[in-house]
């Protein structure tokens, strides 16, 4: 069995600044998922599908350095428990309103 997967998925990063260059490249998949509603510009399936696949994972790979670099950042332990939570909260709270903003925006493109 390959542990080249195990490796990969146990690289911490080791500077915060590794965070900020894939978080602005993430900014290149709005303008492609506004093309994935149109179905003129990308029209087959299985390639939106693979565009928001590519975005969850890139989302996952940012979230998660944040959560391993964020309490880091932090000198006392009391400080660190309350990063974490912050962390927790604003993913969740962002989560929410993504949702929130995306339902509005699907109910307004259909009317």
């Amino acid at each position: 069995m390959s542990k080249n997967g195990v490796h990969l998925g146990n690289r911490r990063p080791k500077m915060k600044y590794t965070i900020v260059l894939p978080l602005l490249l993430r900014f290149a998949f709005y303008p492609i998922l506004i093309f994935c509603v149109n179905p003129l510009y990308i029209a087959s399936d299985a390639g939106q599908i693979i565009i928001v696949l590519f975005f969850a994972m890139s989302s996952g790979w940012v979230d998660t350095c944040c959560f391993m670099l964020g309490p880091g950042l932090c000198k006392e332990l009391k400080h660190k428990e309350a990063a974490s939570l912050l962390l927790i909260l604003s993913t969740l709270l962002s989560l929410g309103i993504g949702s929130s903003v995306g339902l509005g925006i699907a109910s307004a493109v259909k009317a």
